[in-house]
């Protein structure tokens, strides 16, 4: 699919999520700061958001434990002449979560689909690959990024989203995340709705809900998250099952969350 919707067609098949992307990147001015703002990629799979943002003049900082795809931007950065040693754009060949340590990968017949939960994949194509796993902070923290001005983080690895989240906090407390789209695709309500606190709590809020593909998903219902989330936060988070957390317990889709500060309605 990622191959002929590239190679064939000159785009890639989750054009919505793109055309996000192009909205958000190119509001930046990448000439006015040296350096740039910084975009990670967390879930990076064969790089094209990487190489997009890239494009735009972002720096990027990118993560993908399964090592096949991540010889594919390996190669892409090769062909694009933006070799990892200019500075412009860093690899970690290791998946992020809560804590340290090394991590069964199930990996399967799509390895674009690898993921932390293997029961994910279809039982006969699963394959086991132990990979590293780091936490988003002590990256971040060894990088300089809580002083950084990071202009989108994007989450997509497959159910483990909440693992990120929580190994990030200090970071995305920090505030310097202006935007996040994150692929929710954890179907444990309760899970689900702490790691929704976790980010309504560090000052994010829902701007969009987008299908896998990042087309517009219940539009007319967008209005009604943030204040769902207040109202949870105000009577103490678990207490509250709304229809909403309900909602985004059951489908796979992506959040676009922007942090208060910079939110508007002109993006």
């Amino acid at each position: 699919m990622r191959w002929v919707h590239i190679m064939d067609q000159g785009e890639y098949y989750e054009r919505g999520l793109t055309s996000l992307f192009h909205r958000l990147l190119s509001s930046y001015d990448t000439t006015a700061t040296r350096p740039p703002p910084l975009v990670l990629d967390i879930g990076m799979n064969i790089g094209w958001f990487s190489l997009y943002s890239r494009a735009h003049g972002h720096e990027v900082a990118s993560f993908e434990p399964n090592p096949t795809m991540f010889l594919r931007m390996c190669e892409s950065l090769e062909y694009n002449h933006w070799r990892e040693d200019d500075g412009s754009v860093s690899l970690w060949n290791y998946g992020l979560g809560s804590m340290p340590g090394v991590f069964n990968l199930t990996l399967g017949k799509n390895p674009g689909g690898s993921s932390f939960h293997g029961e994910r994949l279809a039982k006969k194509y699963r394959w086991i690959l132990p990979v590293r796993v780091a936490t988003l902070d002590s990256i971040a923290m060894m990088q300089g990024w809580l002083d950084r001005r990071i202009s989108l983080a994007k989450v997509d690895v497959e159910g483990f989203e909440d693992q990120v989240i929580e190994g990030g906090k200090r970071l995305i407390y920090n505030g310097n995340v202006e935007n996040i789209i994150m692929e929710n695709g954890n179907n444990n309500v309760t899970t689900v709705g702490l790691m929704l606190d976790t980010l309504y709590d560090a000052g994010y809020r829902v701007r969009e809900i987008l299908t896998v593909n990042g087309d517009p998903y219940h539009e007319d219902w967008w209005h009604t998250f943030n204040p769902a989330l207040e109202e949870r936060r105000k009577a103490g988070k678990a207490a509250v099952m709304s229809d909403q957390l309900a909602f985004l317990a059951k489908v796979t889709c992506n959040i676009w969350w922007q942090h208060k500060r910079i939110a508007s309605d002109d993006v």
